[in-house]
């Protein structure tokens, strides 16, 4: 017998897939005596056939674009089972890993990674997060690879659902932002160098006011006096300490417009230290009489 498929259209331009078979009839000497036949409308049956086929690459083309996709996006992807196993990622997370595909992370648990030391963390972070049925979004972890390298991740980690809404597993994702924390703690330590320099720059420019008000108060007493050589000392000290304060701003201009930079160490004397600090002073210390005094000694 022959089984056979043939296409019939009709007189509406309608298509009919009919199925033959003929059966061949021999006598007993082995000669073809006669021929029978049987036809059976498989139309139904083959347009379901094609339909499937069509569902059939459709959804491999679907599944090949769904990979495409996770493996083009600029963050890790993977999903796990209930027992913290892994049964997919994308690809950027494979080479994270260490692995030159996704099927071979498959399987895999976190204590075959790099981070195995951190495994069991990031195992009872799963369990919790199914068992409470709520997600982690954008939480930031330090991820210890070794001694030398550590790299900081922004995860986010959701529970996994199938059809019935029930959870099977872990769906999670994290971004590399090593780099960001970087910048950060360098912007961190800019700050604090920022708000040394202001309090340095404060103080500074504080102790010539400091130096005028007080010299202010005896010019004031020495007009009201008439000591007018007291006048004049008063007065040049005034100009004097409006003149470092000058220099003082203009440091500080300079330094803006160059910005950040260092100076090799010099010697100083120190009694010139000295002598700079009590004439800044002397505003407050005369009044009361002080006696100013410095010495060669001191640079000793």
């Amino acid at each position: 017998f022959k089984d056979s498929e043939i296409l019939i259209i009709d007189k509406q331009n309608k298509q009919h897939f009919i199925q033959t078979r003929i059966n061949v009839i021999k006598n007993t000497d082995g000669h073809v005596t006669r021929y029978s036949g049987t036809f059976q409308d498989i139309t139904e049956r083959k347009y379901a056939e094609m339909a499937l086929q069509e569902s059939r690459r459709n959804l491999a083309e679907a599944n090949k674009m769904l990979k495409l996709i996770i493996n083009s996006i600029p963050i890790r992807v993977y999903w796990k089972s209930k027992d913290s196993v892994f049964i997919g990622c994308n690809m950027r997370f494979a080479e994270d890993a260490g692995f030159s595909s996704t099927e071979e992370v498959t399987g895999k648990t976190d204590n075959d990674m790099p981070w195995k030391e951190q495994a069991e963390i990031y195992q009872n972070d799963d369990q919790e997060i199914m068992k409470n049925d709520r997600p982690k979004i954008n939480i930031e972890e330090k991820r210890i690879i070794s001694q030398e390298k550590i790299i900081w991740h922004r995860v986010s980690k959701v529970p996994l659902k199938n059809m019935d809404n029930e959870t099977i597993g872990i769906l999670g994702t994290y971004d590399d932002i090593t780099n960001v924390k970087g910048k950060e703690e360098e912007l961190n330590k800019k700050n604090e160098e920022l708000e040394r320099f202001t309090y340095t720059v404060s103080h500074d420019l504080k102790s010539p006011l400091v130096t005028i008000r007080g010299f202010v108060g005896l010019l004031e007493e020495d007009i009201g006096s008439g000591d007018i050589e007291n006048v004049r000392v008063n007065i040049e000290r005034i100009k004097s300490a409006a003149d470092k304060m000058s220099h003082l701003l203009n440091n500080l201009l300079e330094l803006s417009r160059i910005g950040r930079f260092s100076n090799p160490f010099v010697r100083i004397s120190m009694s010139k230290i000295l002598k700079d600090t009590l004439d800044a002073l002397a505003g407050i210390l005369q009044p009361h009489n002080c006696l100013l005094y410095t010495s060669d000694a001191a640079d000793e």
